[in-house]
């Protein structure tokens, strides 16, 4: 079902939209295109699922760009105990949040804001300082932090949906990469969501 995106259309300053593939079917396609028009999208995202190749042709037909693959994972239960290191992982304190906006900044870059091309690194690195800060104010149900003593060196934020958990945003600092802090920050959001009797933890890839 198309929609606006208030949160991503109010950052950018832009008129962003959502497709389904629904949306561009035969019947669909012209009220579709006439919508976008009448909104004044400046950008739509659309998913469509990789093996649904008469849906990606269809895309193509439209304007769409392959920008990234998107790859849903899945855990159900509580991670063994014995595979869990909870060493320097704390809740997120009021003063982190400075810290934290400074590691999402210098995040991956192969994401699609960045790989779209049409927003511009600088505000690229905003979208994600943004996201961390409000997923400190209440956004997230839960916001984790490593941190080895000499400050917080990585974050990962965790949703409640319905039955289920859902990690948002994982971020490791530039000299902290390498030594395991994503998988205690991963390990602890799984733990966390088992106590709170969520059957299921999902991550989104890109």
């Amino acid at each position: 079902m198309r929609r606006i995106l208030d949160w991503d259309t109010a950052f950018f300053g832009c008129r962003i939209a959502r497709l389904d593939p629904e949306d561009l079917a035969a019947a669909e396609s012209a009220s579709t295109e006439a919508w976008l028009r009448e909104q004044r999208v400046a950008c739509a995202y659309l998913l469509v699922a990789l093996d649904d190749q008469a849906g990606l042709d269809r895309a193509r037909g439209h304007g769409f760009r392959l920008i990234d693959a998107r790859v849903t994972l899945e855990a159900t239960g509580a991670p063994p105990a014995e595979a869990v290191s909870t060493a320097g992982i704390r809740p997120a304190a009021a003063g982190d949040t400075e810290t934290l906006k400074a590691i999402a900044r210098h995040g991956p870059r192969d994401v699609r804001f960045h790989v779209d091309g049409n927003f511009g690194d600088e505000r690229c690195d905003e979208f994600y300082d943004a996201w961390i800060a409000n997923s400190c104010a209440g956004w997230a149900d839960r916001v984790f932090v490593a941190d080895d003593s000499d400050g917080p060196k990585g974050y990962v934020t965790v949703h409640r949906r319905a039955d289920k958990g859902e990690i948002g945003l994982v971020g490791v600092s530039a000299d902290a990469r390498g030594r395991g802090v994503a998988s205690r920050l991963l390990g602890t959001a799984r733990q966390w969501c088992a106590e709170q009797g969520l059957a299921r933890v999902s991550v989104v890839t890109q």
